[in-house]
């Protein structure tokens, strides 16, 4: 068994959008999938929400949904018919290793034949019909590719890959090439894919950001403003190219309001990275001509009771003192980045994941999107971007294990550098 990993999850995705997508599959394929599932053992458990198992007779009323068109799924029941469909198909292949998903939390027979009616539905054609995640077209490559649902057909598995190729940017030439050279853009032209890449990538759905890295490395030699624009999106593998590329000076480094906001954005949702917190900092220093002042003044901690979120918090450690904290706020005051911080140095020391997490819940307990205005701090007599010292979080478990939140103040040299990548204790 295991547990869905559902921020994974969330980033794969296909963003549900309107099209004609798959049509209704026949009620008889309908009746053999419903079939095959009843034989399958195992499952997953449902993250969140009391570690609820996830198995055959949970996903049943999933299959009832395949008499409907593809545009009708959701989120969710995407991602159930994706493990149904490679349950049903993993006993009969060997996924290469490269496949970024080789397992099924699911053990079923083999069942080739409805895997890849599911498959297909699941797939459907065009640009923005894909539903479930986007592994789905590496497993239709490799079932035309092995030919165990049908006659093998090289051709098909290839045009699957390249679809693949188009929608994560992860896959080796070899499985997608037509053999006549290894170039993504002239393999996608000479496929008949062009208008499928530039749909997807105006797309905006979740699964849009491959697509915008092929289009970006094809404009990086003309228009490095446009290539930089097409790689900010939310993909760790864009924003990786990003940082690159404004390192070796080949797209310009930004730092205007709205790429200081882009990148605030991409720190809160995109598992709180540091280098995007990193590249955040950047900005704000170009922005402010080279440094992050400290407002003089503080909010009270009365003000900002009210807006605590404290039950996102519910199940934070205990720590043996408080923790220093400290917002980025823009020259209007609206807080953008909440992190830890401290009085001295770093040492060389890497935080581990339970130290991390302390100092998240902490941050979350803030809630960045309901924070008050806070008074920024000023450079020449004008607001600026800029830290304003927030009370220290305390947490502590009470004798019956109650989470309690204390907040205090404390002096201004506690809160100099960041906290964020290094240990602090934490109480027993």
């Amino acid at each position: 068994m295991i547990i869905r990993k559902s921020l994974l999850a969330a980033c794969l995705l296909m963003t549900a959008a309107p099209a004609q997508a798959s049509p209704a599959l026949p009620p008889e394929t309908i009746s053999a999938i419903g079939a095959a599932l009843s034989e399958c053992t195992g499952g997953w458990y449902e993250a969140g929400g009391g570690r609820r198992l996830i198995g055959p007779a949970e996903l049943a009323p999933r299959v009832a949904l395949l008499a409907s068109p593809s545009p009708r799924l959701d989120h969710d029941a995407g991602e159930d018919l994706y493990e149904i469909a490679t349950a049903l198909l993993l006993p009969a292949v060997t996924p290469p290793a490269w496949f970024t998903d080789r397992g099924a939390s699911l053990k079923c027979p083999a069942r080739p034949a409805e895997a890849l009616a599911l498959m297909r539905y699941l797939a459907g054609d065009e640009a923005e019909d894909l539903r479930g995640y986007n592994n789905i077209l590496d497993w239709l490559g490799l079932a035309y590719e092995s030919g165990v649902a049908a006659p093998a057909d090289l051709d098909e598995a290839r045009r699957y890959y390249l679809r693949s190729r188009i929608h994560s940017g992860h896959g080796p030439a070899a499985a997608w090439s037509d053999g006549i050279d290894e170039d993504v853009i002239t393999n996608i032209e000479r496929a008949g894919l062009r208008s499928y890449l530039e749909a997807l990538a105006a797309s905006g759905v979740r699964s849009s950001s491959g697509a915008r890295m092929i289009l970006a490395e094809e404009a990086l030699a003309t228009d490095p403003a446009r290539a930089r624009a097409l790689l900010r999106s939310n993909s760790n593998l864009a924003l990786n190219r990003l940082l690159e590329l404004e390192e070796q000076g080949r797209v310009p480094t930004l730092s205007d309001p709205e790429d200081i906001a882009f990148w605030a954005e991409a720190w809160s949702t995109m598992l709180g990275f540091p280098k995007w917190a990193a590249r955040l900092m950047k900005g704000v220093r170009l922005a402010n001509g080279g440094t992050i002042p400290t407002a003089s003044t503080r909010p009270a901690i009365d003000d900002l009771r009210p807006h605590l979120d404290t039950a996102t918090v519910a199940d934070a450690s205990a720590t043996i003192r408080p923790l220093p904290m400290r917002a980025l706020v823009d020259p209007r005051g609206r807080t953008i980045y909440i992190e830890a911080c401290r009085e001295g140095e770093a040492p060389p020391t890497r935080t581990n994941g339970g130290e991390r997490a302390v100092r998240m819940e902490a941050v979350r307990l803030f809630n960045i999107a309901g924070m008050p205005r806070l008074a920024p701090p000023t450079i020449d007599g004008r607001p600026a971007y800029g830290w304003v010292i927030l009370p220290a979080v305390h947490f502590q478990r009470s004798a019956d294990g109650q989470l309690e939140i204390g907040l205090v103040n404390l002096a201004a040299e506690s809160c100099i550098h960041s906290d964020m990548d290094i240990p602090i204790p934490r109480a027993p």
